[in-house]
């Protein structure tokens, strides 16, 4: 179970790494440019360096660490931590999450602070909830509702929209089921999370990638994309270098699905060549550590 632990949350900060580069382009233009990305090339638009990180694995380690100092998930200590990171002036950050860190760091509480940013438009679902949200799913592994809970409450902070939230609840039950070593059960999120959730990831589970056509910075196809990826191939490095290479918000693409990737084939089944140029790769492992040995 450690190794999936491991798996997890590298997973998650490799899938960012590798698909960071290739953000915002199209299929043709990766193709053209690099043939099929396979290693840590670092550049793109944030001009990277191989084997770095975006907002996607930093945000998730502002759970992460909350939840292994806290021994326990406390919203109201994430959302500092969120608006600590924020001022540490990142490479990338979300315009939802940006306008919500905002509103606390104006004083408004972790509960209204995403509903307020939310709410002019009331259409935003993005990913930027659902791309940090692994280590819940870890750390609640064998408490289903606790699970559901923390996954929404990490959720809305940033991201109040329902999808936003029942996609986490969706991804983090599943990370559940994988490190308990059962088989991935969608069906019994019926009457948790809306239908349309469900059914969105059903589809590209049972009618393959077609269904979705891209990925994008929203959090419905971020989710149907990793499950996608976890149902249509049978290799972590495989699946994972076939959704970055989809290009458009390929660095949270890469991040939600290598934290599902991770929890079904561990620490061991993700590249040595990935691993060795990872930023902060033992630092990660440690947390990780932390985290098992606290959940179990």
């Amino acid at each position: 179970m450690l190794n999936n632990f491991k798996g997890c949350i590298l997973g998650l900060a490799c899938g960012d790494a590798l698909g960071a580069p290739l953000e915002f382009m199209q299929p043709t233009q990766i193709r053209k440019e690099f043939g099929k990305v396979r290693d840590m090339i670092g550049g793109g638009w944030l001009q990277l360096q191989a084997g770095s990180y975006t907002d996607d694995t930093e945000m998730m380690l502002c759970i992460l660490k909350s939840i292994v100092e806290n021994r326990d998930v406390v919203p109201e200590d994430v959302s500092r931590r969120f608006v600590a990171w924020a001022r540490s002036n990142p490479n990338d950050m979300g315009d939802l999450t940006r306008s919500a860190i905002e509103y606390l760091m104006n004083g408004v509480r972790w509960d209204e602070a995403g509903r307020l940013a939310w709410e002019p438009e009331r259409s935003s679902a993005g990913n930027g909830g659902l791309m940090r949200c692994a280590p819940v799913g870890l750390f609640r592994f064998r408490d289903e509702p606790k699970l559901v809970e923390d996954s929404k409450n990490t959720c809305l902070i940033t991201h109040f929209d329902s999808r936003c939230q029942d996609s986490c609840v969706v991804l983090n039950s599943a990370i559940a089921n994988l490190v308990r070593g059962e088989p991935v059960s969608i069906e019994r999120q019926r009457g948790v999370v809306s239908a349309n959730v469900l059914d969105v990831v059903m589809n590209a589970m049972s009618k393959g990638f077609d269904v979705l056509g891209h990925t994008s910075g929203l959090t419905l196809d971020t989710l149907a994309a990793a499950f996608w990826a976890l149902h249509t191939f049978d290799t972590f490095e495989e699946a994972l270098v076939e959704v970055v290479n989809l290009g458009g918000d390929s660095d949270t693409a890469g991040a939600v699905s290598g934290a599902l990737l991770g929890a079904k084939y561990g620490l061991t089944a993700i590249p040595n060549r990935w691993l060795s140029v990872l930023q902060g790769r033992h630092s990660l492992e440690r947390l990780a550590t932390e985290l098992w040995q606290l959940s179990s």
